[in-house]
């Protein structure tokens, strides 16, 4: 397997952009399982809201562990006497974790397992994780072991769902679901945001823990009941151009820099309130009311790309400039304009990647793997150093200096997106494709 192929955690959506590039395929039909490197099917799945559903919840509980831990962030600084530095390291070892494992073998993990199997796998880990916050974590350095494990278990999920969802939803649907599916993580925020004053003020944030490990696993029993055994799905490779790779390369840039932003938001807008002042309860509010409008962005973005066909990558630049004037707002505001600033951030800055994701499936549909590769790798690598970043620059210049750091990668990635839109254009001209859906 090519490097780049290995580098990528969304597999499945390989046979998405199989089925769309076939005209063979009927419209209306989701793409079939196979076995790796065969073509036949090997088990029906679910369709609609029975196979999308397994997939939504799965990447949802993937994604609590590290926002719950977010969501107390002032009693985990009390509890470890972290520093706003090792907040980002904690964070940092989720995405790359999550990284590593996607590109070691995630895919190939689930195409062995089978659906019910790699569920099942995602629901014990994510237990397991819960119950080591509860029992386990004395340091930080535990707590970053315990997080790292979450980051390679939501790895695992996202390919896990990616194949439910090539499997159970129409063609000409599956933007807006996998829109949903990108929602995942901004409902793991919501749901976390709402635990932090009942994990700070009735029982903790440990007993918290394991109350959610008992959660996961009745959860898990459900959701994987019904789930097809065996399911696997082909890979479609092709060499790219020189000059499409170029072009690829920057917007995976550009997608890392969006990434390392919106990720630095969710991690410190908790802290971020609390030291303008707000109580615990409020920021996680505010955390839970910003996941919201991350969840409408994402699917609002999806509905609009269905039907608006073309400039997708026009409208994620602006996404992330937009996204970008809220960051600022939010590192230079107190009260209700600290506040407005976040949900525009969010909605924005955070509800771009479905789109992302969608235009970089419609300008390849000819040879998905590699562009799909080299998107995920950014999307990775923004989100492990994004916060880290931020709690250099914090720890060293302030509050306010971190705030802006990321609002100027979230500018600066408006701009390479426009670039690798260019750069992509002219490249498929070159290869005599046509480049309509950008």
């Amino acid at each position: 397997m090519s490097l780049a192929v290995s580098l990528m955690p969304d597999t499945a959506s390989e046979c998405v952009l199989r089925q769309e590039a076939s005209r063979a395929a009927p419209r209306g039909e989701g793409c079939a399982m196979a076995s790796p490197g065969r073509g036949s099917p090997v088990a029906p799945y679910p369709r609609g809201l029975g196979g999308v559903g397994p997939a939504i919840v799965v990447t949802v509980a993937s994604s609590v562990p590290l926002f719950l831990l977010l969501a107390v962030t002032p009693e985990l600084r009390r509890d470890f006497d972290l520093t706003l530095g090792q907040l980002g390291v904690i964070v940092a070892a989720f995405h790359l974790a999550g990284g590593a494992y996607a590109g070691l073998g995630a895919a190939a993990v689930a195409a062995r397992l089978g659906m019910r199997r790699s569920t099942a796998l995602v629901f014990v880990l994510t237990a397991a994780i819960f119950v080591g916050f509860w029992g386990l974590a004395s340091s930080w350095l535990i707590l970053a072991v315990l997080v790292a494990v979450a980051g390679a278990t939501q790895a695992q999920a996202n390919v896990t769902a990616n194949l439910m969802l090539s499997a159970a939803v129409r063609i000409d649907r599956q933007a807006f679901f996998f829109g949903v599916k990108q929602s995942a993580t901004p409902v793991a925020t919501l749901i976390a945001g709402l635990f932090a004053p009942v994990a700070v003020g009735l029982v903790g944030w440990r007993w918290t823990a394991l109350g959610l490990a008992v959660v996961v696993v009745v959860i898990g029993f459900v959701a994987s009941r019904g789930l097809p055994h065996r399911a696997g799905v082909s890979r479609v490779r092709a060499p790219l151009s020189g000059g499409r790779t170029r072009a690829l390369v920057v917007l995976a840039t550009a997608a890392a820099l969006a990434s390392a932003a919106g990720v630095s938001m969710s991690s410190f807008l908790v802290e971020a309130a609390v030291r303008n002042g707000m109580t615990l309860a409020a920021g996680g509010l505010v955390l839970s009311l910003s996941s919201l409008f991350a969840i409408f962005g994402r699917l609002a973005a999806g509905w609009f790309a269905d039907r608006r066909g073309r400039r997708h990558f026009v409208w994620v630049a602006l996404m992330c400039w937009g996204g970008g004037v809220g960051l600022l707002v939010v590192g230079l505001s107190t009260g209700a304009v600290f506040v407005c600033g976040a949900l525009v951030a969010a909605c924005l800055g955070q509800g771009w990647n479905g789109l992302f994701h969608f235009a970089i499936v419609h300008t390849n549909r000819d040879a998905p793997a590699t562009p799909i590769g080299l998107a995920q790798a950014g999307i990775y690598l923004g989100g492990g150093l994004g916060p880290a970043s931020f709690g250099f620059v914090a720890d060293r210049y302030g509050d306010h200096a971190a705030w802006t750091w990321i609002a100027a990668l979230m500018a600066l990635s408006g701009g390479l997106l426009l670039a690798g839109r260019g750069l992509l254009g002219r490249s498929l001209r070159d290869d005599s494709l046509t480049g309509d859906q950008r």
